[in-house]
C-alpha cells in the first residue's frame, strides 16, 4: 500500500517543477526582449552622448572667448 502523503508531497513536487520550467521559459522570453529594447535604445545613448559632449565643448569655447552671459529672463 502506497503512502497518502507521499503521493500528495508526488503530486506537490509535480506541479512546483512545472511552474517553474514555465517561469523559466518567461524569464528566458523577458531577457530576449530587454535586450531587443537595448539594441534599439543604442542610438538614443550614442545621440545622448554626442549631445552631452556638445554642450561641454560649446561652454568651454563660450567661457575662453569671454562669450558665455547668463540665462535669458522674460
Amino acid at each position: 500500500m502506497e503512502n497518502p502523503e507521499e503521493e500528495i508531497q508526488d503530486a506537490l513536487f509535480d506541479r512546483i517543477i512545472k511552474n517553474l520550467t514555465q517561469l523559466n521559459g518567461n524569464v528566458a522570453k523577458i531577457n530576449g526582449l530587454f535586450s531587443e529594447i537595448e539594441k534599439e535604445n543604442e542610438n538614443t545613448v550614442l545621440v545622448s552622448k554626442l549631445w552631452d559632449f556638445y554642450t561641454k565643448t560649446a561652454e568651454f569655447h563660450l567661457e575662453k572667448t569671454g562669450s558665455l552671459e547668463g540665462p535669458i529672463r522674460e
